[in-house]
């Protein structure tokens, strides 16, 4: 039987339709966007609930920068086709990228109640899966296909991943090794081995994998950002520099690796480039937590404490209960004189999580700084030695606390533990230096201030107390001239000023 005339007309706008749509896609593929949504929006006028123009659109939309045009556009798609795991995925990365965790969370469940096993584009939602940290869910998906499956390496290595995640490092290297027994160069395997292998500080083992895959795959940003990782973790700076760079050439819009590398500019000085490189990240990944936290850390470093502040505060208007983030909003307010702030957040922070070195030392440090409650400082600090004993700053504190008791061989002892793990620690140094001066070994008290000044030469306490040794040793000429360095790096220095004035007088 012939086929109606309207039959035949129906035929000829699907033809049409399929035409428009893969011009758009092409279109929207080579970045031609304005040519690629004035096709889709033609096809969305006859068909407004096309699911993969929609679908589409939503991605389009992402992309530049039309959040709730995009939702609009993924919630359309996925009431037309519920089981499409790409627009799920892409739905639920747009929630999260925005900072919109709950919506995230209650997206990926609805997912997971229309198809249990998530067949389609199953890695995507995989992967925002992780990212919403879901752990069980995974879990219980993955296991459903491993079951079923004859060859379920890839599925293994998931697994894998999912267990280190959830802190079960036993059963995840056991089900990695098994995911490599089926298939020695499962890339995802190899990978999440040495990911696995890395976050146990087995570095050696850890490159050895990660090398593997990158013999398989020369190009893969992730392995190879992987291969910086283990770089910083065996302190080969450039190494790990070169590999973060490397992975970002490949794949530029990669926020771990730009926040990584701030990381890593961080930890050496160089605040202007690791600022500009948190900031990269976070217009990538808006609600990327640990970039705006340690952005606002990176701040704080360069005195700009209102920056740091409002930074600070964005991360924890997304998660409240990030003690981190809380933590260095502590610092930050410390260094404005904000004690009573300072303690009630540091506090929080170790409510939340109680065996936290650095919270501990800091707020040690906080209420030693304040000069009361030496006895409660101490303990707090001694706390944070239990859990890190060769946590340096701890240490040093621990070391000022003393001192501040008349302690004075304690303090010795402690502060000299300090200067053997980091010596090259200024402020453990300066410290050192005042023990020493009190004790009125002033020779021994000078050699170590002018090292602590060797590394930090405008560090107004130690220029002060090497002035202070060398008036009462009568060199009044450099006693001036230690004075005045100090008051050059801070004009208003009330001690510096005090002792000039007793020097020329």
């Amino acid at each position: 039987m012939l086929p109606s005339p309207a039959g035949k007309q129906e035929d000829k706008k699907l033809a049409v339709t399929s035409q428009k749509l893969s011009l758009a896609t092409h279109y929207h593929q080579t970045g031609r966007l304005k040519e690629a949504e004035q096709l889709y929006r033609n096809i969305l006028v006859e068909q407004p609930n096309h699911a993969e123009v929609n679908s589409n659109m939503g991605v389009l939309a992402s992309q530049t920068g039309r959040v709730n045009d995009a939702l609009y556009f993924f919630q359309t798609a996925l009431s037309s086709d519920p089981k499409n795991g790409k627009t799920w995925a892409n739905y639920m990365m747009l929630l999260y990228n925005t900072g919109r965790i709950q919506e995230a969370s209650s997206a990926l469940q609805q997912s997971l109640a229309i198809d249990k096993n998530f067949s389609l584009a199953f890695e995507g939602v995989y992967n925002q899966a992780l990212n919403l940290q879901c752990w069980r869910d995974v879990e219980n998906i993955l296991r459903n296909l491993i079951a079923i499956k004859n060859s379920p390496s890839n599925e293994m290595a998931m697994l894998g991943e999912v267990l280190r995640r959830q802190g079960n490092l036993l059963d995840a290297e056991r089900v990695l090794y098994d995911a490599l027994n089926i298939n020695e160069n499962n890339v995802a395997a190899l990978h999440n081995l040495s990911v696995l292998l890395l976050y146990q500080n087995r570095y050696s083992e850890a490159e050895d994998a990660i090398r593997k895959v990158l013999s398989l795959m020369p190009d893969n940003a992730e392995s190879i950002f992987v291969l910086g990782a283990i770089s910083v973790g065996k302190k080969c700076l450039s190494e790990a520099e070169m590999a973060f760079r490397k992975a970002l050439s490949i794949k530029p819009a990669y926020p771990e690796a730009l926040m990584n590398l701030g990381v890593m500019l961080s930890d050496q000085g160089r605040m202007d480039e690791a600022i500009g490189t948190f900031r990269k990240a976070l217009i990538i990944k808006p609600g990327y937590l640990e970039a705006l936290m340690r952005l606002g850390v990176a701040l704080g470093y360069q005195g700009r404490m209102d920056e740091a502040e409002s930074t600070l505060r964005k991360a924890l208007a997304i998660k409240s209960d990030y003690p981190e983030a809380i933590m260095n909003l502590g610092v930050i307010l410390g260094h404005e004189g904000r004690w009573e702030e300072t303690e009630t957040l540091l506090r929080q922070a170790l409510a939340i999580k109680p065996d936290y070195p650095e919270a501990l030392m800091n707020l040690g440090a906080a209420l030693s700084k304040q000069g009361r409650c030496l006895d409660e400082a101490e303990t707090i600090l001694r706390q944070a030695l239990a859990i890190q004993p060769d946590h340096a700053d701890a240490l040093v504190n621990l070391g000022a606390t003393l001192n501040k008791q008349g302690r004075w061989d304690e303090a010795e002892t402690i502060l000299r533990q300090a200067v053997a793990i980091k010596p090259e620690h200024a402020d453990a140094l300066i410290n050192l230096g005042a023990v020493l001066s009190k004790q009125g070994r002033l020779d021994e008290a000078e050699t170590i201030l002018r090292q602590a000044i060797a590394i930090k030469p405008d560090q107004v306490d130690a220029l002060v107390n090497l002035g202070v040794i060398l008036r009462q040793r009568g060199c009044l000429e450099e006693a001036e001239a230690a004075f005045q360095q100090a008051l050059t790096a801070n004009p208003n220095h009330s001690e510096a000023l005090v002792n000039l004035g007793a020097t020329i007088h």
